[in-house]
């Protein structure tokens, strides 16, 4: 049974209830029960039919308990990462077959402002056109974000905006960290403002002359202290040291500036958008498709990839634009691949010409990837902002993205023929060192963790943690090619 169809059974056989008297809802109850016919034998006594009709209703009334608790956990997640009511969220679940992650798609993907009117009260009736599936996919869309004004309250974290600053093209500082939960560009003269300890906050962003990249500045507006950082967190982590009666010093610097937000993540990413299209596509994919975390390509999005990279590099004369060669825009490649990003189709093409597949093409040579690979593809996959609600809201579920196993040969290594300078075995996993020696990962590991040799080179003899080891990949290996050594 459905959980949408026994909740709207409980919800009517709640509302029979509430409107009986007291005295006649246990005889409602048990007349809502639909016993076997085996129990209306001569062998079957009134008393033991009803002893089991009274365990039927325990066992009914558990389980109705575990779905209401179910839904509640999901509205929970809901309210915290939208701006809906609790009604709007319980109407929104059963749309969308009890998935709040479908929920949340539809809330900031295409149609978002229709699927917000079929959840006002006064569109009720038009949320069983949704379920017929009968909605409109050619209808306008319109994008809910479009009317905000700033100064602006979040509605997840108590952040006000003030200014949203203007996009920052230049390297990949002025992005978050690639292992953080959320993906999003930092905003070059951002302001915003915050209380805390019953005091006033401004939270501003600008550029460090000296190295060029994102300088967070936090200013109280009370004893009028500065305090600066590199990162959302350090300026933060400061003031709690800084002043007495702080309990604590872990916090989250981007949830303080209000990065956490969804409002303000879409708000970002469109700001990316409007200034450099191919940037956009290469870090997100289009508005209402869902980003695909598989490494493993199907054949006609590998036969799409190749058409439209040989299709930009027609319009690409080689030796006239050596910038527009050197930074090919696989952006605008991945525009017209569905639930595929610009890093996905550079690290697929890489790939193919590494292992032999295709030859390198005129105009799109082989370049190590702008962003870090695995951990971006975790970062979008798992969506953070849905985990940080699940885990408010006490859920605890498996993130989309998980590691798949390798088994045999690993597909994705850039070195099948070489062997590991060590051992002399195949590579499943190479990782160079910094003087350019070759084993696999694992062999460095055991190496490295011995006690007769920890912590150093066995080539070398000089120190070496494995921190400093590189694994090679089909999106460096291009960078790292030409430092390794022949042991």
């Amino acid at each position: 049974m459905k959980i949408k169809r026994v909740l709207r059974t409980t919800k009517a056989r709640r509302n029979q209830i509430s409107s009986a008297p007291p005295s006649s809802t246990s005889q409602q109850q048990q007349e809502s029960v639909v016993l076997p016919q085996f129990l209306d034998g001569p062998d079957v006594t009134e008393e033991q039919k009803q002893l089991i009709l009274k365990r039927v209703l325990e066992v009914r009334s558990k389980y109705n308990a575990f779905v209401e608790k179910d839904v509640c956990q999901k509205v929970k997640t809901i309210l915290f990462a939208s701006d809906l009511t609790e009604d709007e969220a319980r109407l929104a679940l059963s749309i969308c077959n009890d998935n709040e992650q479908d929920v949340l798609n539809r809330l900031s993907g295409k149609g978002a402002q229709k699927f917000r009117n079929m959840l006002k009260p006064a569109s009720r009736d038009a949320a069983e056109c949704i379920e017929s599936g009968s909605e409109d996919e050619d209808s306008d869309h319109v994008d809910p974000h479009e009317n905000i004004t700033f100064p602006y309250r979040l509605l997840s974290t108590p952040t006000t905006i003030i200014s949203l600053g203007s996009y920052h093209k230049s390297t990949a500082a002025w992005w978050s960290n690639p292992g953080s939960l959320y993906h999003h560009p930092i905003p070059i003269n951002y302001k915003a403002m915050r209380v805390e300890k019953n005091r006033s906050f401004i939270m501003s962003i600008d550029e460090d002359p000296e190295t060029g990249n994102p300088r967070f500045i936090v200013t109280d507006q009370t004893t009028n202290a500065t305090f600066v950082g590199n990162t959302p967190t350090k300026p933060w982590t400061t003031i709690c040291i800084s002043y007495k009666g702080s309990r604590t010093t872990r916090i989250s610097g981007p949830l303080y500036f209000g990065f956490s937000d969804p409002t303000l993540q879409r708000l970002l990413t469109k700001m990316v958008q409007e200034s450099d299209i191919n940037e956009y596509y290469y870090r997100f994919v289009g508005d209402g498709e869902l980003f695909c975390a598989d490494k493993d390509w199907k054949d006609e999005e590998r036969q799409l990839l190749l058409s439209e990279i040989r299709r930009h590099c027609d319009n690409i004369a080689v030796g006239d634009n050596m910038e527009e060669v050197e930074n090919f825009p696989f952006g605008l490649v991945a525009r017209n691949i569905p639930n595929r990003t610009g890093f996905q189709c550079q690290y697929e093409y890489n790939r193919l010409v590494m292992v032999g597949q295709i030859s390198e093409f005129d105009g799109c040579p082989v370049q190590a990837l702008r962003v870090n690979y695995d951990k971006l593809v975790k970062s979008l996959a798992s969506n953070g902002q849905m985990k940080r609600a699940r885990k408010f809201s006490g859920q605890n579920q498996v993130d989309s993205w998980v590691k798949k196993p390798v088994s045999g040969p690993n597909p994705w290594n850039p070195l099948p023929n070489m062997k590991d300078a060590i051992t002399l075995e195949p590579m499943n996993e190479p990782a160079i060192s910094p003087d350019g020696y070759v084993c696999d990962y694992q062999t460095w590991t055991r190496i490295l963790r011995s006690p007769e040799s920890k912590d150093t080179c066995p080539f070398t003899k000089k120190p070496l943690s494995r921190r400093q080891l590189v694994k090679l990949t089909f999106d460096n290996i291009a960078e790292y090619m030409d430092k390794v050594r022949d042991s």
